[in-house]
């Protein structure tokens, strides 16, 4: 004999614990009434991106010039023999490069 537990339920009785069971998910969340009329917003003034990256250039040209005599000397010190006080001031040449390389991409014109 089968047990009485092992028959299918009846069909509406499914859909009705699955509705009770089942939250909604189509309630969307409403929208906040605008109060008042509609006000346009003011454009954004236009950015001059030539004048930006002239003055942002012009900012980093102390660092670059750092970085560049720091290497030139290296450069030459090591011409000169002086393997030791070269190496020494590629070390300290390091920092220099990754502090330029850190405000080049501060400036945001990297792309």
């Amino acid at each position: 004999m089968r047990d009485e537990k092992a028959q299918p339920k009846d069909r509406t009785q499914t859909q009705r614990e699955l509705r009770v069971l089942k939250p909604k998910m189509s309630a969307a969340p409403q929208k906040r009434k605008r109060r008042g009329p509609y006000k346009p917003r003011d454009p954004k003034p236009e950015r001059d991106i030539n004048a930006e990256r002239v003055e942002a250039y012009s900012d980093l040209e102390e660092p670059i010039c750092d970085c560049v005599n720091m290497g030139m000397a290296a450069v030459h010190l090591a011409c000169a023999g002086e393997q030791d006080l070269a190496e020494f001031m590629l070390h300290q040449l390091k920092p220099l490069l990754q502090d330029l390389r850190k405000r080049y991409f501060a400036k945001g014109f990297a792309e």
